[in-house]
């Protein structure tokens, strides 16, 4: 009989809380969104396949929201904006709904819907909220609470339940009645996704494991100084967070609930991030995990052995694809590793495939697998990757590419979809890992996390909280307002917090990261009964700081501004800022990014910009040039299929000039007169740009970049051979 080679997948279900710990109202609605389109359904299409055995690794902080929507308790602002009549709406509520309610794939989940595509279509021409707020028909705005809501939940879905084919159906003129239809509809999806999950675990067909409850990095939580294993040169944070206590309590309690929701304890764990050290392990291994997950690279520096790959990124070397066990005073505990090319293929690049081409790609990569090892049924390739966030990006929300995969690894003679429990009680082969590289999935450090001064400023403010607690329980405090605190404190270690701090990822979302984190924390202090630092009320997020770009001008340019790169030297002495991304199929939406680069430069009379895309620009979209100093003034570019339009407005938005020195074709080009920007030789002038289309992207993430106005002087001054 023909050895098969083991395929494990482990598809990571993850939100932060996102209530607000004073009005209790849930500010953000991803965990309800994802909840209609990807977590009742990643789960029940395995029904048809029940030969391919998965893992899905849910979160703590993910069932519990998903627990309290399913009970009612749980209502988001987008939530009851989506259910508040039309009729009643006020300007603040139509603004939001406006701003927030086309944050969605405009080809695959605006466009399949043409009344969706219709009204998205009418809020571009207007440009802001402000400007579409008249034009939008109280009619206009029921439908796009509808259809907002609609297209956030799975295509089959919706072709499958009579009620949501109805209202898709209708595709327009909703009533408030059809609303009602659709949120009691998406209510019974939502109630229906941990009974999925446990009645597919009952039959054998997936494992469930869990992550520590609010995912902090927990090599983090056992001491901050451990960031500087992997990153010597890293700024650490003035005060030292060393609580192995709260990382204990964090991974017991998700063994607890999960216990709970599920019948029976979880045997594996992904550490949030796929973040490990020694300490984590021996706290994870203490709760009685038999075995956890992290990336490749972890793998390599622990072994000191490189993964080699070719050139597309086969790898040459099998070491990768078998278990490792791991010692700690708690008894061995068993890693497998994340073959990263697999992962981050599925995660982001094959929805830019045809289905056939991508499915006959992965399989055509396991099958060298195969041809590499000499004993397949003892060796397992580990596919992990986010289970919510890339389908958006495909057609049908990824449904024909993973039934496709499925039905192909169904058919192979080579290949066997298993779990890491399944490998383990079948007597896999486990060989002995002598030491363990401390990091994450991320570049196998902690920088993501931890040393940028945002990031440290957290850590500060956090590491701060945590002593005021542990002097309130010295002092005494009544158990119950401990717990009380100490639970807010738990949220603030997560993970997501600071993700969104430092210069790595930006986000619309950010600044409302930032708050609820701050929000945690000063509800602690409220608890256990002291004065709230005045810092925990000022956000840590510095958005308006300056950034030192790639490269500064040199000289004087004077490009033609027609859209096109018309020669290498036009901009050869311009500044430059790139986009910066940390990559993944995790998080796709941070590699999922448009703008590549940010040309500029001046001669003695005008100011030019250039914006260069990482692929061929979208037919329409609108984009900022704004301008901080020495006053706030925005050069606005609109672009579509005949040209390019620019409009120079002040902070009200009354406009100053139009501006016809602009340009759109393979790149944007712009260029406006100094004197237009109210500056003079030797003044300062700050700016970024944003990008808004289907989403929101800046350069810099964060931060502005400031030049100085030339005078004469200025190449003579810069001058070099």
């Amino acid at each position: 009989m023909t050895e098969r080679l083991n395929i494990v997948f482990l598809w990571h279900m993850h939100q932060p809380l996102y209530r607000d710990p004073f009005s209790k109202e849930y500010t953000l609605p991803w965990t309800r969104l994802h909840g209609t389109k990807d977590y009742y359904d990643m789960v029940t299409l395995l029904e048809e396949f029940p030969s391919i055995h998965q893992t899905f690794n849910l979160v703590p902080s993910l069932l519990q929201q998903i627990r309290e929507y399913e009970s009612g308790t749980a209502k988001d602002v987008w939530q009851r904006l989506s259910l508040k009549p039309a009729g009643e709406l006020e300007r603040g509520d139509k603004l939001f709904i406006l701003c927030h309610f086309f944050r969605a794939h405009p080809e695959n989940m605006i466009s399949p819907l043409p009344r969706y595509r219709e009204l998205w279509r009418k809020f571009s021409i207007y440009r802001t909220p402000q400007r579409a707020l008249e034009s939008f028909t109280t009619q206009d705005y029921l439908d796009l609470q509808v259809l907002f809501n609609l297209a956030w939940i799975d295509p089959w879905l919706r072709r499958t339940d009579g009620a949501l084919k109805a209202l898709e159906e209708k595709g327009r003129d909703y009533t408030e009645e059809d609303k009602g239809v659709l949120f009691e509809r998406a209510r019974l999806i939502v109630k229906g996704i941990i009974p999925a999950y446990r009645k597919m675990q009952e039959r054998g067909v997936v494992e469930l494991s869990t992550s520590a409850w609010y995912h902090p990095i927990l090599p983090l939580l056992c001491n901050t100084d451990v960031a500087a294993e992997s990153s010597p040169d890293i700024e650490l944070p003035e005060r030292r967070f060393a609580h192995p206590e709260d990382a204990r309590t964090q991974i017991e309690g998700a063994v607890r609930y999960h216990t709970e929701l599920f019948g029976s304890p979880p045997r594996g764990m992904w550490p949030p991030e796929g973040a490990v050290s020694k300490d984590a392990l021996s706290l994870i291994k203490e709760a009685g995990i038999q075995w956890a997950a992290t990336d490749e690279a972890i793998l390599s520096l622990s072994r000191g052995v490189p993964m080699v790959r070719d050139r597309e990124g086969n790898p040459r070397d099998v070491f990768l694809y078998r278990p490792y066990g791991f010692d700690t005073p708690h008894g061995r505990i068993t890693l497998f590793f994340r073959d990263k090319v697999l992962s981050d293929l599925i995660g982001f690049e094959y929805k830019n495939m045809d289905t056939e081409d991508a499915v006959e790609d992965f399989l055509g990569r396991l099958t060298h697998i195969y041809s590499l090892v000499d004993s397949p049924s003892t060796h397992v390739v580990t596919i992990i990757l986010d289970g919510e966030n890339a389908w958006e990006y495909y057609r049908e929300d990824g449904r024909p590419f993973l039934k496709l995969l499925y039905e192909r690894l169904s058919d192979s003679p080579i290949l066997r979809c298993t779990t890491p429990s399944e490998l383990l009680e079948g007597g896999v082969e486990v060989e002995a890992l002598q030491r363990i590289h401390s990091g994450s999935w991320i570049n196998h450090n902690f920088n993501i996390w931890i040393g940028h001064r945002e990031d440290n400023a957290a850590w500060n403010m956090l590491a701060e909280a945590r002593e005021v607690a542990e002097e309130c329980r010295k002092a005494g405090l009544p158990e119950d307002k401990l717990k009380e605190a100490m639970e807010e404190l738990y949220i603030a270690e997560g993970s997501d917090w600071f993700w969104w701090y430092g210069d790595e990822h930006s986000s619309v979302d950010e600044e409302e990261f930032d708050r609820l984190f701050r929000a945690h924390i000063e509800r602690a202090y409220q608890i256990l009964g002291r004065d709230v630092p005045q810092d925990v009320r000022v956000p840590i997020i510095s958005r308006y700081i300056t950034v030192r770009p790639d490269r500064l001008p040199t000289g004087f340019i004077e490009p033609v501004i027609d859209g096109k790169v018309t020669s290498y030297y036009e901009w050869l002495y311009a500044g430059r800022i790139e986009q910066t991304r940390t990559g993944s199929a995790m998080h796709g939406d941070t590699e999922e990014g448009v703008l590549k680069e940010l040309f500029f430069g001046f001669n003695l009379k005008n100011l030019f910009f250039r914006v260069d895309f990482l692929k061929p620009r979208q037919e329409r979209f609108s984009m900022d040039i704004v301008f901080l100093e020495p006053r706030y003034m925005m050069l606005e570019i609109e672009v579509d299929p005949s040209g390019a339009e620019a409009r120079l407005l002040r902070e009200e938005e009354r406009m100053i000039k139009k501006i016809d020195t602009v340009g759109a074709a393979d790149v944007v080009e712009v260029s406006i007169e100094f004197a237009l920007l109210g500056v003079r030789a030797g003044d300062r002038l700050g700016f970024f740009i944003e990008y808004r289309d289907e989403k929101y992207e800046r350069l810099p993430p964060k931060g502005f970049v400031i030049i100085e106005v030339p005078s004469e002087d200025f190449e003579a001054r810069h001058w070099t051979v």
